[in-house]
């Protein structure tokens, strides 16, 4: 599979065959709860403990930082390192960014109980009605722009 990255820097973190696709498939299995599991060379399967399994994302997080186990022990370091690499750490965890925003709060019974989600581009209005004085708080995310805004405005 030949994956296109927005810089040269991420195509060699990830020009071992198969990294990329094993680096998706395990931030995919820990953000929905899945089991995961390894292979060895026999082809016996081991399971994947959690711990584990963000130990490896870690890694690889680490290594498109260009930062050392010793790095991370200096907030400047890493800071610095964040700043460096901002955009090639979103390219590889917007995905999961946009699912954990789509599902993250929908199992709340608080959620589900006290906020309405409109979609706007599924044909939702904008329009929303109350009886009572409340607290009314609207997040927008901006697709392009990879922005999220809140308002808050009291409704009386």
């Amino acid at each position: 599979m030949n994956i296109r990255f927005s810089t040269q820097h991420l195509a060699d973190v990830f020009a071992e065959e198969g990294k990329y696709e094993n680096f998706k498939q395990l931030t995919y299995d820990l953000n929905h709860g899945n089991d995961i599991y390894e292979y060895d060379e026999d082809g016996n399967q081991r399971k994947i403990s959690k711990k584990e399994a963000n130990r490896a994302v870690r890694k690889i997080l680490m290594e498109v930082c260009d930062l050392t186990e010793e790095d991370v022990k200096s907030s400047k370091r890493r800071k610095r390192a964040i700043e460096a690499h901002h955009n090639e750490l979103f390219e590889l965890i917007e995905s999961d960014i946009d699912f954990k925003v789509e599902t993250g709060l929908q199992e709340s019974e608080w959620f589900n109980d006290f906020v309405d989600r409109r979609n706007i581009a599924l044909g939702d209005d904008e329009e929303y009605w109350t009886k009572e004085n409340i607290m009314f708080v609207v997040a927008e995310i901006a697709r392009g722009q990879h922005d999220l805004n809140f308002s808050r405005v009291c409704v009386a």
